[in-house]
């Protein structure tokens, strides 16, 4: 039995052409697949952040929303004290808005607020508030109003910030 070298090395060559091919297409398909499993974690993983943004989103808003209804609430109390200043039901209105409306505030609106609560309790009068306790009443109450303000454009949701496109 003789062996021709050439057909040898040939049906060599051909077996391991086709040995390789295989051996290629079975380490490509595992790559892929490995690829395509962190494709699907991936999105995975995006579309529980997108649900977690929005959820705290809408919390944001929430929140934004009732702190803006209850200070809102609290200015119109304090607003119909003035008017109605010798009932005492007007005082019990304005100290039970600025209690809702503690419960939002940050420390410089607590403090202002709980100051000014001070001042419309002690000067509370069955008379009414004179003249000079009116403008001092305006100028405290502004003073809150700003402090409350501020404090509500820092809980603003950034994108309430962006002109609309």
């Amino acid at each position: 039995m003789t062996f021709n070298l050439d057909l040898t090395i040939a049906g060599i060559l051909s077996i391991s052409s086709i040995i390789s091919s295989v051996g290629i297409a079975l380490v490509n398909n595992k790559h892929q697949s490995k690829i395509h499993e962190d494709n699907l974690a991936h999105d995975q993983q995006i579309r529980k952040l997108e649900l977690l943004q929005q959820a705290e989103s809408i919390q944001l808003n929430t929140y934004y929303s009732d702190k803006k209804k209850v200070f809102a609430d609290f200015i119109k109390a304090a607003n119909d004290y003035i008017s109605n200043s010798s009932y005492f039901s007007s005082l019990a209105a304005v100290t039970a808005s600025a209690n809702n409306a503690l419960l939002y505030c940050n420390d410089e609106s607590r403090k202002g607020l709980l100051g000014f609560i001070d001042y419309v309790g002690s000067n509370f009068t069955t008379s009414g508030i004179s003249e000079n306790n009116l403008s001092e009443y305006n100028a405290k109450l502004i003073s809150v109003c700003l402090i409350l303000q501020k404090d509500l454009e820092e809980t603003k949701p950034s994108f309430l910030f962006e002109p609309t496109k």
